[in-house]
């Protein structure tokens, strides 16, 4: 299992956390289905390696603006639709929700909105999928834009409830 920090903006936060990727993606969270945070990329490391794991190098953090994308659904616009940022967005609230043991308007959308989210991934244009010489560029009827709005709000409102309001903090033992 590959482990990787990402950073998060929420309610005017910033939460730091880890995604992983294996069978499955998903984020560390606790017993109680809280996404584990941290103050610093040191506390990210020696919480895994106490895990009997490690950060896998990036060039960069991730970081995931959930106020700004909450600012768009305010006022959605298809011309303001960047492909990569929120297909990558979709994915991280995919993985940050989970599975939720009640119901889930978030998840609920994403299971009727395949259309939407194969828009997003075309327009992406991977040189590993995309015909040399073509490119796909995404058209959004206005239902289509309102359903990217709603779908965000589902997942920010679920999200909201599951960031850890402490962060994790490395302690270390005496002789460490």
């Amino acid at each position: 299992m590959e482990h990787y920090s990402c950073r998060a903006r929420l309610h005017g936060r910033n939460h730091l956390f880890i995604w992983y990727c294996d069978h499955t993606d998903g984020v560390v969270k606790n017993d109680a289905g809280k996404v584990i945070t941290f103050a610093s990329e040191h506390d990210v490391g020696r919480y895994l390696e106490q895990l009997g794991s490690y950060l896998q190098d990036q060039d960069e953090v991730p970081d995931y603006d959930f106020d700004e994308v909450a600012g768009w659904c305010a006022s959605p616009d298809a011309e303001a639709i960047d492909c990569s940022d929120f297909l990558n967005t979709w994915n991280i609230l995919v993985d940050l929700i989970g599975k939720p043991a009640g119901p889930s308007a978030f998840r609920e959308a994403n299971r009727r909105l395949d259309d939407i989210y194969d828009t997003l991934f075309w327009g992406n244009n991977l040189p590993s999928i995309t015909p040399e010489g073509e490119y796909f560029t995404a058209t959004w009827a206005d239902e289509d834009v309102q359903e990217i709005a709603r779908l965000f709000k589902a997942g920010i409102a679920e999200i909201s409830v599951l960031f850890e309001v402490e962060p994790y903090r490395f302690v270390p033992e005496a002789g460490q």
